[in-house]
């Protein structure tokens, strides 16, 4: 896949987002007031709008902010890989951190940004971990309450 048949980051965020949430676009669509196609070009394809943006991401239980925030990551991402990232300015005074200096800033800001992407993926493992058994376990008291009314299938 060429650079020129990428999808915007906007559809790859809310690709990955949907994805992360474990919900199926058949859930969220209905849930934020959507089509299904619509739900469906908004993750291949079509930029989202805001109204729009703003009835999903509640439903795969994001935050705009958190949003806003990985769509800058991907943004500058992309920018960096075609060649539009800014480059590190030049040292001007003797006090100014040297240019390497500044690749070892961004490495360890890579680096804990990283760890933090980590961190955030454990919690929301573990928030649909918690979902998922709540359900489960719904399930299982359904079926038990079945049982003790009708103990012969």
């Amino acid at each position: 896949m060429t650079a020129k048949s990428l999808p915007p980051p906007q559809c790859v965020l809310l690709k990955a987002f949907r994805w992360a949430s474990g919900l199926p676009d058949a859930v969220v669509a209905p849930a934020a007031g959507i089509s299904l196609r619509a739900m469906s070009l908004y993750q291949r394809e079509t930029i989202p709008p805001d109204a729009d943006l703003n009835r999903i991401l509640p439903v795969l239980g994001y935050e705009r902010a958190e949003w806003d925030e990985m769509l800058a990551v991907l943004t500058r991402a992309k920018a960096r890989r075609t060649g539009a990232a800014r480059s590190l300015p030049a040292a001007l005074t003797p006090v100014d951190p040297a240019p390497a200096q500044q690749v070892a800033f961004r490495r360890v800001a890579t680096e804990a940004g990283l760890e933090a992407g980590k961190a955030v993926e454990e919690c929301r493992v573990e928030l649909v971990r918690e979902v998922n058994a709540r359900q489960a376990r719904a399930e299982a008291e359904q079926l038990c309450s079945d049982l003790l009314r009708d103990p012969k299938p």
